[in-house]
């Protein structure tokens, strides 16, 4: 494959495998993700000609039937079904074992690494941002997207939505989709990329690890919807306005 005018958002929707190269480079394939790999690489001081190796073996191993699943070819409500299942029930579980073991650390830690301090007060403005977001997805843009689905499938009239064109609530998201990954890149900055001190205990081990694994998540969960779920969303009304016209 020819990387070099592909973005990652792109290649992670031809591979989710691919995603794994992507972090390991922090690369982002999610919020910033549309614009060109070697652009990104670029931007990063990264190696591009590593990354589009690393990418190229992938291609060599047949991926799992799990890993290739077709996401763009999935009905929006079997995808928003699949987000929620394995994204947000994720994130509600996760963040009070994460602010459990990171607020531990920061007050036995604090005063020897005080960054721990600062990576406590990010995770918990995360949190309450993810709480309020989670539910505006669930209670105003999801169920928009199944009563256009069904309008579309069965040729019923459309439903008025308060909040006008489906493009207003999908900008908010993203908008909001780019402040948590601004702060779980700060969160990355002061950890140094989740690497705990040589002297570190075990809940100071398994907080940075925990937070490693949930802006993992938080990567593919953001490209689900950005780059997969909101252009269904968007297709979905175009067609509507045509069923209408």
């Amino acid at each position: 494959m020819n990387y070099t005018e592909l973005s990652p958002a792109q290649i992670v929707k031809n591979d989710i495998r691919t995603a794994a190269v992507f972090e390991r480079y922090g690369i982002d394939f999610c919020c910033k993700g549309k614009q060109p790999l070697q652009h990104l690489c670029a931007e990063n001081n990264v190696d591009f000609r590593a990354v589009t190796e690393d990418l190229s073996n992938l291609e060599l191993v047949p991926p799992k039937h799990e890993q290739t699943e077709q996401y763009e070819t999935m009905l929006a409500s079997d995808l928003i079904t699949l987000i929620l299942e394995q994204h947000h029930s994720y994130v509600r579980r996760s963040i009070p074992i994460i602010q459990k073991h990171i607020h531990r650390v920061a007050e036995r830690h604090g005063g020897d690494y005080p960054e721990t301090v600062e990576v406590a007060q990010l995770f918990d403005t995360i949190a309450d941002d993810l709480e309020a977001h989670l539910y505006k997805e669930e209670h105003v843009l999801f169920p928009a997207i199944h009563r256009m689905e069904m309008a579309v499938r069965f040729g019923l009239k459309p439903t008025d939505n308060h909040f006008g064109t489906v493009a207003n609530p999908i900008g908010v998201m993203e908008e909001e989709h780019e402040e948590a990954g601004t702060i779980m890149y700060k969160i990355r900055e002061l950890t140094g990329n989740y690497t705990p001190p040589p002297t570190a205990c075990n809940t100071f081990k398994a907080a940075y690890a925990e937070l490693k694994e949930f802006e993992e998540d938080l990567h593919k969960h953001v490209h689900l919807e950005n780059n997969i779920l909101h252009d269904k969303a968007r297709e979905l009304e175009r067609q509507q306005l045509l069923q209408t016209a």
